[in-house]
This record gives C-alpha cells, sequence and structure tokens, in this order.
C-alpha cells in the first residue's frame, strides 16, 4: 500500500503541492511507530494507521504544534505535545504488534 496515497486521500488533496512535507511526516511517524513497537520493518497491518496518524500530525502542523522536521533543506519538529497528541487513541492498536524486545540484533 502506498502510505502518501492514503495520506493525500483522507486530506482530500489531489496535487502533488504538499507531498514532500508529507512524505516527511509519514517517514517521521513510522520511525516513531517501529521504535515504540519494537520493531525494525513495518507489518501492512500498520499501514493505514500509520497514514491516520501522519494525517493527524499533518493537522497539528496546520495548527502551528510542528517547529521543524529535517530533510535535506526541508526541517519540521513537532512539539512533546504534538507527538503524544498523535498518538493518543493509537497505543491499543499499537501495543498487539509492540515486542518485548527489538527485533533487530545488537552487536
Amino acid at each position: 500500500m502506498d502510505i502518501l496515497w492514503v495520506v493525500k486521500c483522507l486530506l482530500g488533496l489531489s496535487d502533488a503541492s504538499q507531498d514532500n512535507i508529507l512524505q516527511i511526516i509519514i517517514e517521521s511517524t513510522t520511525e516513531k511507530v517501529l521504535s515504540y513497537c519494537k520493531l525494525s520493518t513495518l507489518p501492512s497491518g500498520l499501514e493505514k494507521t500509520v497514514a491516520e496518524m501522519a494525517v493527524k500530525a499533518y493537522k497539528k502542523m496546520s495548527e502551528g504544534e510542528v517547529s521543524s522536521v529535517k530533510r535535506g533543506d526541508v526541517t519540521v519538529n513537532f512539539s512533546v505535545k504534538a507527538v503524544s497528541d498523535v498518538f493518543k487513541g493509537y497505543t491499543r492498536i499499537l501495543n498487539v504488534y509492540r515486542r518485548a524486545r527489538p527485533t533487530w540484533k545488537e552487536e
């Protein structure tokens, strides 16, 4: 599934003008979900959840709760409150996939 396409559909966007920032938000959300669940790859069962969380993060950004994240020359940071708000309501779903130990090997 193309998470970017799902996010754009949920937001009602049809052009590519927001694709870069949406991709950054998707990547950031995916990294946070993987870290929380202690996984190295995103299961297909979490793709729609990540898309919904990315939409929520995008809306938080639109409300001014983002200060910066960096990708190349572009930077966008979420406030601590914005990150916790994005996770709110999703921990039950994420806990289904959460591991007791990381799936990657530490050396």
